[in-house]
């Protein structure tokens, strides 16, 4: 479920990465459109000025300014457009993060407490720090005394790998790793 879910992920942050190429394109294709138009307007301006037409020349201005506004109108846009994209993408990838935080936090937690059971039962008091066995002594049900020593200390390395694989994600995560 872990795998699939990872693929899961690293399937919505291509889908959202793609999402934004595909708005950058999209707004670069306006931009070029837009300035295309706008190089037309201005032969266009310079044309009418040269043969003094006032009239023309005014409405060519006119014209010109309303490319202009329709080109800054369209630009906000595609930026709004890639804006929220990034955005998107942005949430998703907080998203991932504190999945794979948690998924740390549980399975470093389930080792962590089933190493306790193991240590209760083969540490010593010195290393220990408190009475060897207190665990049984006092009845409490543990992962060694449910599934036995052999199963513990697999389930210990199991949850030790999956805390450790969460971490795959993050990118400085090999101090935590070395811990």
């Amino acid at each position: 479920d872990k795998i699939y879910e990872e693929k899961q992920a690293v399937r919505a942050q291509k889908k959202l990465e793609k999402e934004r190429q595909k708005k950058l394109r999209a707004l670069r294709k306006l931009e070029k459109k837009a300035q295309k138009e706008r190089r037309i307007f201005e032969r266009y301006l310079e044309k009418e000025r040269a043969k003094a037409d006032k009239k023309a020349a005014r409405e060519a201005e006119k014209a010109l300014e309303a490319a202009r506004k329709a080109q800054a109108k369209a630009e906000a846009k595609a930026r709004a457009q890639a804006e929220a994209a990034q955005e998107r993408h942005r949430q998703a990838e907080e998203e991932l993060y504190a999945a794979k935080a948690s998924e740390y936090a549980e399975n470093l937690g389930l080792a962590f407490q089933i190493i306790d059971d193991i240590l209760d039962v083969t540490s010593t008091d010195e290393v220990l720090g408190k009475p060897v066995g207190s665990d049984a002594a006092l009845g409490k049900h543990t992962y060694v005394s449910i599934c036995g020593l052999k199963k513990a200390e697999e389930a210990a390395k199991e949850y030790t790998d999956k805390a450790l694989g969460a971490l795959g994600c993050f990118k400085d995560a090999e101090p935590v790793k070395q811990l």
